[in-house]
Order: structure tokens, then C-alpha cells, then sequence
């Protein structure tokens, strides 16, 4: 799993964090994944946390996020993954040569690292130009702003927690963030 911020992409090494430190993991991930206050951004992110709670359903870091932005929705790229959308957006692709690689041998090769990262930190890069990114609206003369704050999105199971820690995570997720909040977390992020 990656993790990138305008300075740094972690890669989590979750097959080993989850073999030595299951509790530490799941608790980091926790912090992260459910917090209303950072703005996660994914690309195809509902997907890859679904495969990630049936492969580590010991964890309950998987069955909660809060204030994801999946990129792949707000562009709906059909073809060409986030490779194609980096092409589209950014002018140049990336190398998905390294995907399909043995991603269980440990440890991880430079090449897997450098490609993990990059998939990471040019979602960054995207969101930079999606924030203040026009769309044509029909007619030439006519742009409009892409409205990407409408794809933030949240997710509890409530099949993983108690009836009341359902019902607060319900109470959460029924409050929408008022779009100033939304603004001042992506200026973080």
C-alpha cells in the first residue's frame, strides 16, 4: 500500500506489517482511513479496499473510510486506467511494465518500489490540475469547473462493528462537510 504527500510516498509493506505487527497496522491504517480531516485520494479505491478487507479480514482498517476522493470517478476515464488519465492530464503516461511482477517475493525490488511510488504520488498531481480543471460544457466558449468535491465519498460496514458504533459512524456519515472545510483539507493534503 502506498501512502504520498506533497514531500513523501510511503510503501507499506502490508503482507509483512500484518505478519509482525497486525495491531500496529491496523491502528495506524485506522487513523488514517477513517479520519473526516485528511483527504484520501484513489484511483479504482472502492475496489482495491474490498480486495483489501477479504485479504486481511482480521483488520478493521478495511470496513471504514472517510472523505475519499476516487479520481477514476471523477474523471470516468473508460479506457486507459491511471495511466491514460496522466497521459490526458499531466502529458505523459506511466510505465505499467512493473505490474505485473511477483508483488509476493520479499523483499520488493527497486523497480516494484519506484513503480508503487509513482503510482502514489502522480495521483497528487492529478488532483493539483483537477482542482482548477475546465471541462468543455457543449459549447467551445462555455467551461465549466469540474465539481470533484461531489465525488468525495465515505463507507462504514456496519456488519464489522457493534449497533453503537454503527450508529455513530451513521450520525458522521449523515453530515455532509460544509464546502469551506472540504477547501481548507485540500489545501493540507
Amino acid at each position: 500500500m502506498q501512502i504520498a504527500s506533497d514531500n513523501k510516498v510511503y510503501i507499506l509493506d502490508l503482507i509483512k506489517l500484518y505478519e509482525d505487527a497486525p495491531d500496529v497496522l491496523d491502528d495506524c491504517l485506522t487513523r488514517i482511513l477513517h479520519s473526516p480531516r485528511v483527504l484520501k485520494l484513489g484511483y479504482n479505491f472502492q475496489c482495491d479496499v474490498k480486495q483489501l478487507a477479504q485479504s486481511y479480514g482480521q483488520l478493521q482498517c478495511f470496513n471504514h473510510y472517510d472523505m475519499l476522493l476516487d479520481i477514476q470517478n471523477v474523471f470516468k476515464e473508460p479506457r486507459g486506467g491511471l495511466s491514460g488519465l496522466a497521459k490526458k492530464i499531466l502529458g505523459t503516461g506511466l510505465n505499467k511494465t512493473r505490474r505485473n511482477s511477483n508483488w509476493e517475493q520479499r523483499p520488493l525490488t527497486q523497480l516494484q518500489l519506484e513503480y508503487a511510488a509513482l503510482d502514489a504520488a502522480v495521483l497528487i498531481h492529478i488532483f493539483r490540475h483537477v482542482r482548477g480543471y475546465t471541462q468543455s460544457a457543449g459549447d467551445q466558449d462555455k467551461r465549466s469547473k469540474i465539481e470533484w468535491k461531489s465525488h468525495i465519498v465515505s463507507h462504514i460496514d456496519n456488519s464489522k462493528m457493534s449497533k453503537k458504533e454503527a450508529k455513530r459512524g451513521k450520525a458522521k456519515t449523515d453530515k455532509v462537510p460544509q464546502s469551506v472545510e472540504i477547501k481548507e483539507l485540500t489545501e493540507q493534503t
